[in-house]
């Protein structure tokens, strides 16, 4: 229970306040020792009040601020997806996406500027550590999904793809751990074939 009594320009307030879990409200506003039980402006007054002040508390406390995730490979295919979709959903999104020559952001190029300009970039590669440890700093959640695909060329090319889909995940687990991030949600995709 919360009890605030206080006086301004002569005119004393007291405020109970008992919080529960329900959904249902059980309010009773007195005037003059009358009870105000159709509530009134008195009523939709103080509503109003207490709201602009709670909410005013949460945005300077910082409670209303959606958490910073980090999205490796957001500049895939399904990356880029991921990206959009937590920006829809109010997060702060950082995407690391492969360093190139041209500055190309891969499938994030084809959203508009407006959704881009939302997005924080680091242009890295996941095979170096620095790189990734500098992009998981400020970071609450990490959603892994850099990596090679195409699964016949990693006969041709195997050192690359351990390089980037084993060494880049250590190198991501390393730097989570080391800046004590404790949600790393890696995604893993493929295609299953079934034998005869």
């Amino acid at each position: 229970v919360m009890y605030m009594e206080g006086e301004k320009n002569n005119i004393p307030v007291e405020v109970a306040m008992s919080y529960n879990t329900s959904y249902s409200e059980n309010l009773h506003s007195y005037v003059n020792n009358i009870n105000t039980h159709e509530g009134g402006t008195h009523l939709a007054g103080f509503r109003r009040a207490l709201t602009r002040t709670l909410k005013s508390y949460a945005e300077k406390s910082g409670m209303l601020e959606k958490e910073k995730v980090l999205v490796t490979g957001a500049d895939g295919f399904i990356g880029s997806h991921l990206v959009e979709l937590l920006l829809k959903e109010g997060f702060h999104v950082k995407a690391f996406c492969l360093y190139n020559s041209l500055g190309s952001w891969g499938w994030i190029d084809t959203f508009s500027d407006e959704i881009k300009s939302n997005i924080e970039i680091h242009l890295g590669d996941v095979r170096d550590y620095q790189s990734v440890l500098e992009s998981v700093k400020g970071c609450d959640y990490i959603f892994h999904l850099a990596s090679l695909i195409a699964i016949p060329y990693s006969y041709q090319a195997p050192q690359s793809y351990v390089e980037t889909n084993i060494i880049g995940t250590l190198n991501v687990l390393n730097a989570v751990k080391e800046v004590d991030i404790d949600r790393l949600i890696p995604v893993s995709y493929t295609h299953l074939r079934a034998h005869e």
